[in-house]
């Protein structure tokens, strides 16, 4: 249960504070929400199991965002208490993987803390937090869709403090997509978002109506720090 009773504005401002004024932290995520797929064993390494779930983290609009997650055997526990609502701490992962349909990224937030939430307010939007800083990695590519809103697509380099670096999707819209598009490969940026989901048909071939459905995960800005 939570310590304190406070407005997700009031921890915005706390915690954006806090990242800023550390330089190690390059890549942070805070959700709350309910767990939406059951927990299942991704893998096993000389570290211990690793798990994956997805939870569910409800908008101001009231649509929801599934978003899959990965954690170590030690916090399994905690994702049994409650009623199966969570505040989550960790950073966004990002894989290259292929499968049938060919090379795509793999995007996870892996967790490294944990709360259960014992009282939750089904009727309030879930906090969906993160923070990021990192490099332009890819030429910026700004469009505009068929209702006429302007969108800029980013991939932003971010090194973490064990050496590796994840590659992280990340769409700028409407005025933030105007400022996103200008850009250049190894510009520095550092921005709040929120992980956000949503299903898309791949065909099979670009002269097919065939193919399916799948899911993409990126981050949608909200600011630009700089």
């Amino acid at each position: 249960m939570f310590k304190e009773q406070v407005t997700y504005v009031e921890e915005y401002q706390r915690l954006v504070s806090k990242m800023q004024k550390n330089a190690k932290i390059y890549d942070e995520v805070i959700l709350t929400g309910r767990l939406y797929d059951p927990i299942e064993e991704k893998y096993k390494s000389s570290k211990g199991i690793f798990y994956q779930t997805k939870i569910a983290v409800k908008r101001y609009s009231e649509t929801r965002d599934y978003i899959p997650i990965v954690f170590h055997e030690s916090l399994l526990p905690y994702f049994m208490e409650g009623e199966g609502t969570v505040k989550i701490y960790g950073f966004i992962e990002t894989h290259d993987i292929e499968d049938k349909t060919g090379r795509h990224l793999k995007v996870d937030v892996y967790v490294n803390r944990i709360q259960s939430i014992y009282k939750y307010d089904d009727t309030e939007e879930d906090m969906n937090f993160v923070y990021l800083r990192g490099f332009i990695c890819r030429k910026p590519n700004y469009r505009m869709t068929k209702s006429e809103r302007k969108i800029t697509d980013l991939c932003i380099a971010v090194d973490t403090e064990y050496g590796e670096s994840f590659y992280i999707p990340t769409i700028a819209w409407q005025n933030k997509a105007e400022y996103a598009k200008y850009f250049n490969v190894g510009d520095s940026v550092e921005l709040l978002g929120r992980v956000q989901s949503r299903r898309y048909f791949k065909k099979s071939s670009p002269d097919s109506n065939k193919g399916e459905y799948k899911n993409a995960y990126e981050v949608s800005v909200v600011s630009f720090l700089r």
